[in-house]
Formats: structure tokens, sequence, C-alpha cells
């Protein structure tokens, strides 16, 4: 899997209609239209290969496909 950062996991879920709702510190959370929340871990670099599979699994991509 090609790893993943913060901000392209943000753009993910912002283009699968996902919105920040809040966030400080080291994690942001999202919300889309129907409740499902996505936490999303900012660190510098990229993020460990099995919290990516968690985001993305969250946003509804499955990591297996994903580029």
């Amino acid at each position: 899997m090609k790893p993943l950062s913060f901000s392209d996991a943000v753009r993910l879920a912002e283009s699968r209609g996902f919105t920040r709702r809040r966030g400080s510190g080291s994690h942001q959370i999202f919300r889309d239209d129907t409740g499902r929340r996505v936490v999303i871990p900012f660190h510098r670099g990229d993020l460990p290969t099995g919290t990516a599979r968690a985001v993305l699994r969250a946003i509804g991509i499955d990591p297996a496909t994903w580029r």
C-alpha cells in the first residue's frame, strides 16, 4: 500500500462528503451527512500503515484497491 499523509487523508475524506467538525492537538474529527465519523490523526510524515488502512475503511475506500 502506498503511504498516506494527513493532508491526503483529509482531501479523500472531504471528497467523499466529510466535513471537519472539531479537532485540536493531534486528531481531527470529520463527519458526513449520514453521521459517519472519521478520526484522522495529525502526525508529521505518513500515517502508519494500519492507521492509514483504518482511515480509508472509515471513509469508505477499500485499502486493497486504493492506489
